[in-house]
């Protein structure tokens, strides 16, 4: 007598649609709330907001640079590396804000003139232009900014003023972790109407 394997079968279908069900939620749950219980860092007075992990320092007035960043933020693994000596890095990510493009630290220290973003870009000697991109629905530049330890950056023009998003310790755009992405993804500016 034959024996009929349609109830296993039946079930391996179900099984395998509900796993497949299972997985398509996980996954859109992960792109959709990968905020959820982030810290909100807000500065009224610079005109920007945005979302880090709990996990994070923030510091104000911090960075690597010849002035002090407005905030810079340092990830759990680059405070492990710097605790054991392994890494020259001070944060992961560091934004400067200057009220105009002639503000810029370069700009002023070096008597370059510049007006412009563009011409910012071009008269300096260690900033190279590789890309563009936007933050907020703004357009930035996406730049290399060279000297002993070259980093990846974006300079952001809101209103006239001028914000530089700079990401220690990466030579490219690639080199952005995703956690650094998703942060900046969720940066927000004060329009003017």
């Amino acid at each position: 007598m034959k024996v009929k394997n349609r109830p296993t079968r039946s079930f391996l279908v179900l099984g395998a649609v509900l796993f497949l069900t299972f997985l398509s939620l996980v996954i859109f749950s992960r792109k959709r709330d990968f905020k959820l219980g982030w810290n909100i860092y807000s500065n009224e007075e610079y005109g920007f907001s945005f979302l880090y992990p709990p996990s994070w320092i923030l510091s104000e007035e911090a960075g690597q640079n010849y002035d002090p960043s407005v905030v810079s933020l340092l990830s759990p693994e680059t405070k492990s590396l710097i605790d054991q000596k392994l890494t020259f890095l001070a944060d992961d990510i560091s934004v400067y804000y200057y009220p105009t493009v002639m503000e810029e630290t370069e700009n002023k220290m070096n008597n370059l003139g510049a007006t412009t973003l563009d011409e910012l870009i071009d008269k300096s000697s260690t900033t190279e232009k590789v890309g563009q991109t936007t933050v907020d629905g703004l357009d930035a530049i996406e730049v290399i900014v060279g000297g002993n330890y070259a980093s990846y950056a974006l300079y952001v023009l809101n209103n006239d003023q001028l914000y530089i998003f700079s990401f220690s310790g990466t030579g490219s755009r690639e080199q952005v972790t995703p956690t650094e992405s998703m942060i900046l993804s969720t940066v927000s500016f004060k329009k003017n109407s």
